[in-house]
């Protein structure tokens, strides 16, 4: 045998025991070692379902809150708390006891006394908000601080509630309650009670409490992380019953109790349970002061199966079968790869035994190759002997004949640039056929295609044939021979090497889809060509449109709340006016019953009355452009809608002593939604009002200016109430964050203009701190895109 043989065969019998030996020794060990990795990331994501949910409720208790600040609330609440505040307390209960025997025995719609609950103005403002959201929310209702309700979007079993756990536990501890009551026979459903205490001045006045149909939600978030990790997550009460557990009834079946055990601790863990992985982590709100969970353990009404005082928790099963699975595939990995390593390591062995081996052997293989055509070859051996010798001798013969074939190297070197030059062709040729997106390229003179890829065969329904007898009009609705011809001729006559635009392909059914379109030109087959990608945007469209609808439904309810604002403004500006018209008429009648009475007396008097009447209709004239609804683009000049908006709210500013500065440097008119701008500068200037009262300032001035900057209209609302904090200052467009108390602000206002401006109005809005205040700047465009 010869040498190298023997080497090769030594490293391959070495390299075999030593991957019988690896292979034994780390599948003994990666089981445990996958085993605990599951661990960890099975604890882990079963924790952040956890915090997921919990994030949840937490966005569920700002949206609601978004509901209980609106000024129809908190004066209706004002209201019926004075009505009782008028009585001792029996006889606060007795009045309670009476209205509630009455409720329970009416309990029907066609009773007055129970419409007067459920048609008021505070109802209807939150059967407005379960319009806004179909199927999420079941009954709201608001209790003044007696536990008297005193709107409800439903007939409820009870009009008194200050006795029930949830009213207790929301009122005397100042805190948002999760009333987890279990099934709901009125909704058909799993609810959550989310009850939120409702404040003025740091005062409890009214509690509001909504029903929240949240499985959906929930399951949406589960199935997430169970198709992340594999297993099956579940939200359990402390006590075992299940809540939601992918394909199970809620409520329909408790856990185990060794698991049971482990979520009385409250804490976060893992443990093995009959050949399964069990992680649990609690969703709790024990470090919130502001929030806490619970129920009670009664059949109240249409709910069973209620919460026992517990919280929830989430726990994960995961089957340990497919653990050992896993260390199998790693162990066949592990071997396949020693298999691969031990072929290398001998193939390794070869070379070297080659290598050691006598010259001649080298030289020999040289020469054999030279012989077969390999004329380029040459000797590397350097040595003072016969072999040397010969490699020098044989390197000259090579050399010689050589000189004589460079004609013939060329000619290769051609062929295999050729051939690289094919091979690439060929897959580039494979990319463009097989794209996602559809490519076409058609004749420059007939329009007809003589190339399209698979995608086009696939969207369009026409077989290549059929597609190759057409022609772009074809399959582009809208488009004839002549507008076609057109576009081609617009295109070549700008110069450029690439055109786009979108259009709408229909297929050979009849429906369509929107598209873009890049257009270029290119030589095909030996004729002048166009070559058209198209891509189906379909889904960005669809994206495009929910993400509109949204936004809308935000604007309307920030609408809404300014509405309330400004029937708050009405009502401030009718006041006096209204004890001037009453006055006059009590003068009238005290006159006629005293025999005083003069004819140019009552005519006074009546004119006084007249002028106040006259005053209240203007007011109205003036506020009810606010409200009016705003579909098209108008032409307006931005003066006017500040004085819209000083008629509206003027009366408020000059009640705090504040002066407004104007400066008005172009009349220029600006296309655009008036409305909606309208309801930003009332926004802006409001808060610039609101911020000057509360830091007390002496001097309080607002100036407000538009110029023309750039070939754009620019408004400039600035005051003098000290700045905002430059930490913050990015944040104030940011939604649900407000740097007034909770009880004031909803953090929606800035936000909703910054949608209205920027996504409505097609222009920009930003922030800039001044040395004494702050100054918002909206930059519009003269001509609106949507009004062409």
């Amino acid at each position: 045998m010869k040498y190298k043989y023997k080497i090769t065969l030594l490293s391959a019998i070495s390299g075999s025991i030593m991957l019988v030996l690896v292979t034994f020794f780390y599948s003994s060990v990666s089981y445990d070692e996958i085993k605990t990795n599951k661990e960890v990331a099975l604890l882990q994501s079963t924790t952040d379902v956890a915090s997921h949910v919990k994030n949840y409720l937490r966005h569920q208790v700002d949206v609601i809150k978004t509901i209980g600040v609106a000024p129809l609330f908190l004066e209706g609440l004002e209201k019926s708390n004075k009505n009782y505040d008028m009585l001792n307390p029996k006889e606060q209960q007795i009045k309670i006891k009476e209205l509630n025997d009455r409720w329970e025995k009416e309990r029907t719609t066609k009773s007055d006394f129970i419409n007067s609950y459920l048609q008021n103005s505070i109802s209807k403002y939150l059967k407005h908000q379960q319009a806004l959201l179909p199927g999420y929310y079941g009954e709201i209702f608001v209790t003044n601080r007696y536990g008297a309700m005193i709107a409800t979007t439903g007939v409820l079993s009870t009009l008194s509630h200050s006795y029930k756990n949830w009213w207790k536990e929301s009122y005397n501890k100042r805190k948002v309650f999760f009333d987890d009551r279990g099934f709901d026979e009125s909704v058909k459903g799993y609810v959550l009670g989310i009850v939120i205490p409702i404040k003025k001045d740091g005062q409890i006045i009214g509690i509001l409490k909504a029903n929240l149909n949240i499985l959906g939600s929930l399951i949406e978030i589960v199935e997430r992380y169970n198709s992340s990790h594999k297993g099956n997550t579940a939200i359990v009460r402390t006590k075992g019953l299940i809540v939601l557990r992918q394909g199970e009834t809620p409520l329909s079946s408790k856990i185990d109790s060794s698991i049971i055990k482990k979520l009385e601790t409250k804490s976060n863990g893992i443990f093995e349970m009959d050949n399964k992985l069990i992680a649990y982590a609690p969703i709790s709100f024990e470090k919130d002061d502001t929030m806490e969970f619970g129920g009670k353990n009664d059949k109240i009404d249409d709910h069973e199966k209620g919460n026992e005082n517990e919280i929830w928790h989430t726990v994960t099963r995961f089957d340990k079968s497919i653990i050992l699975k896993e260390s199998r595939s790693i162990d066949k990995i592990l071997l396949y790869s020693g298999i691969l390593m031990i072929c290398i390591l001998t193939l390794l062995s070869y070379l070297i035994g080659i290598y050691i081996s006598r010259p001649i052997e080298k030289l020999t293989s040289i020469v054999n190759k030279f012989a077969k055509g390999e004329f380029d070859i040459e000797s590397d051996i350097k040595s003072d002997d016969e072999v040397g010798f010969l490699s020098e001798s044989f390197n000259n013969m090579a050399t010689t004949l050589n000189q004589t074939m460079i004609s013939r190297d060329e000619l290769i070197q051609e062929i295999k640039k050729r051939e690289k030059i094919e091979k690439q062709t060929q897959s580039l040729s494979k990319i463009v056929e097989y794209s996602s997106n559809e490519i076409y390229i058609f004749d420059k003179n007939s329009f007809r295609f003589t190339y399209v890829n698979q995608s086009v065969i696939k969207n369009l329904g026409y077989t290549l044939g059929e597609i190759l007898d057409k022609t772009p009009v074809d399959i582009v609705s809208h488009f004839n021979l002549t507008n076609f011809r057109d576009i081609l001729k617009q295109f070549e006559n700008n110069g450029v090497e690439h055109m786009y635009f979108s259009s709408i392909h229909e297929r050979k059914d009849g429906t369509t889809y929107p598209i873009d379109v890049i257009l270029g030109q290119t030589d095909f087959m030996g004729k002048a060509s166009y070559v058209a990608m198209i891509k189906d945007v379909t889904e960005r469209d669809q994206m495009l449109d929910k993400m509109k609808e949204k936004d809308d439904i935000m604007v309307a309810q920030s609408r809404h709340a300014a509405m309330g604002e400004m029937i708050s403004m009405i009502a401030h500006q009718w006041r006096q006016p209204i004890s001037t018209i009453a006055m006059g008429a009590n003068n009238i009648i005290l006159d006629v019953e005293l025999g005083s009475a003069t004819d140019e007396g009552l005519l006074q008097t009546a004119q006084n009355i007249l002028f106040e009447t006259e005053h209240l209709s203007k007011t109205i004239d003036d506020f009810k452009n606010f409200f009016k609804p705003n579909k098209s683009i108008e032409s307006i000049d931005v003066k006017e809608i500040y004085n819209e908006v000083y008629k509206i709210i003027g009366t408020s500013i000059e009640n705090n002593d504040i002066t407004i500065r104007t400066s008005f440097n172009t009349d220029k008119k600006i296309q655009t939604y008036s409305r909606e701008l309208l309801q930003v500068l009332i926004n802006i200037i409001k808060n610039a009002k609101e911020a000057l009262v509360e830091n007390e300032q002496e001097d309080k001035k607002i100036d407000v200016s538009v110029d023309e900057v750039d070939g754009k209209v620019v408004l400039s609302i600035s005051d003098n109430a000290g700045g905002i904090n430059k930490s913050i200052i990015d944040k104030v467009f940011d939604p649900h964050f407000s740097t007034k108390d909770e009880k004031t602000g909803t953090g929606l206002g800035l936000y909703m203009s910054k949608i209205i401006v920027e996504k409505h109005l097609q222009g920009k809005i930003w922030i800039e701190n001044r040395a004494d205040g702050v100054t918002f700047k909206i930059s519009l465009p003269y001509t609106h895109p949507k009004s062409n």
